[in-house]
């Protein structure tokens, strides 16, 4: 007899994107064909230790309400920008799922927080004033282990640190254990920040990064991403909790396969083709029936030629009837990195909300070196497009040879 598992929806978010202070800020930048990467110096004056200066902001990120957090003054001033404003939208998310904090107070429930490189900690470390709280201020642990103290949650609470794909990880981690009945809801959040030049020039050194304000995925101009902000955080329930639902996750597949040849940032086709064919194999779902993926879309032509050749292998069978739509948000965000994937899913939860793809930008032509571009079994989508069918896929790469899918479905009662 095959067990019962509860499905897992997301039902509230909350989140900081660039030049977006929500979802449907953002949307609208979506569908205006806005451009969030922006040159100025909000974070480095341009060409400070010649970094490039193209990235992508959030508007705010100095505003904390320590008193709600029951945080000592002292510590606020020294706590890492990204566990404060991780703390504020996990309470977003909460109340978006029409809860109040309060109604999870003393619940099982789990807390999983992505990030990885934190450009504030060194910085707070030479803040002599309140040194004896740079400790708990600077520790990431802090950016789960907080939330559960302030909400009295009794669930697991952990950060992690798994390069680009640790939200990934969270995610996957979070659903497994809600379907075996472990867990009754979930936090899951990742922060990315772009805030020293320094770091910046590094990404430079590696060649991934373009000397503009624009990231072009799938474009026969495509010479790198810019590199971005994000704070995203989404509850996790079980339908049958859920006051609301944003959607059904179907599949969560996260693999590190490491890479013992190549460099950090170079990816396997074969390693993603794999994870592909086993997420729709372990959900059930021919590939050839999925209208939309999300994809990773770096705007690094020979990154992007490979997920698109191995993409036409796995979704444009024999059995696909229309060609297949793909999408990625960063033409209009940049890369955000740690909070990629989560970028990516909000992208798909406006297009199951709305009815419609949001445009890619930055688009002049096909790439090149891949023919489902432009015999037309592949279309990138430029302008607002009609979302047929109920289920998208979503991609994203990490380092060493680091891949995720998400599946996710429309709620049912929407499923015309």
């Amino acid at each position: 007899m095959t067990e019962h598992k509860d499905e897992v929806v997301i039902s509230g978010i909350g989140g900081l994107f660039p030049e977006s202070n929500n979802i449907n800020e953002l949307s609208d930048l979506l569908f205006q064909k806005k451009n969030g990467v922006t040159i100025d110096s909000r974070r480095w004056k341009p060409n400070k230790l010649g970094a490039l200066s193209g990235t992508g902001k959030i508007k705010n990120i100095d505003t904390f309400d320590s008193a709600f957090f029951r945080v000592h003054p002292k510590l606020a001033k020294v706590m890492d920008t990204m566990t404060k404003i991780s703390l504020e939208r996990s309470i977003e998310a909460i109340i978006d799922a029409g809860l109040s904090p309060a109604d999870l107070y003393g619940t099982n429930t789990g807390v999983f927080m992505g990030s990885a490189i934190s450009e504030t900690e060194m910085k707070a470390m030479d803040t002599d004033s309140s040194l004896g709280f740079v400790m708990l201020g600077t520790s990431r642990a802090m950016q789960a282990n907080r939330l559960s103290f302030i909400l009295n949650l009794t669930g697991p609470s952990f950060s992690m640190d798994g390069g680009w794909i640790c939200g990934s990880n969270g995610l996957k981690k979070a659903k497994e254990m809600i379907e075996n009945g472990l867990l009754p809801s979930a936090i899951v959040g990742v922060t990315n920040l772009t805030l020293r030049p320094d770091l910046q020039f590094l990404y430079q050194g590696l060649n991934r990064l373009n000397k503009s304000n624009q990231t072009k995925p799938f474009s026969s101009d495509a010479d790198g991403y810019n590199r971005s902000e994000a704070c995203i955080v989404l509850y996790l329930q079980k339908a049958s909790e859920a006051k609301r639902s944003y959607g059904t996750l179907l599949n969560v597949k996260s693999m590190q396969f490491g890479n013992h040849d190549g460099t950090l940032t170079e990816h396997d086709g074969n390693h993603f083709k794999s994870l592909l064919l086993d997420s729709y194999k372990e959900a059930d779902i021919d590939p050839a029936t999925v209208d939309f993926i999300e994809a990773y879309g770096s705007g690094i032509k020979s990154e992007d030629a490979m997920e698109l050749n191995i993409m036409e292998e796995v979704f444009c069978t024999e059995n696909r009837r229309t060609p297949l739509k793909v999408g990625s948000v960063k033409s209009n965000v940049g890369h955000c990195e740690v909070s990629s994937l989560f970028m990516s899913i909000v992208k798909a939860i406006i297009t199951l909300e709305s009815g419609y793809i949001p445009p890619n930008i930055n688009y002049t032509g096909p790439n090149n070196n891949v023919a489902a571009l432009k015999n037309g079994k592949i279309q990138v989508i430029t302008e607002k497009t009609p979302f047929v069918g109920d289920i998208i896929g979503i991609s994203s790469f990490g380092l060493l040879n680091a891949f995720s899918h998400v599946i996710i479905r429309k709620i049912r009662s929407l499923i015309t």
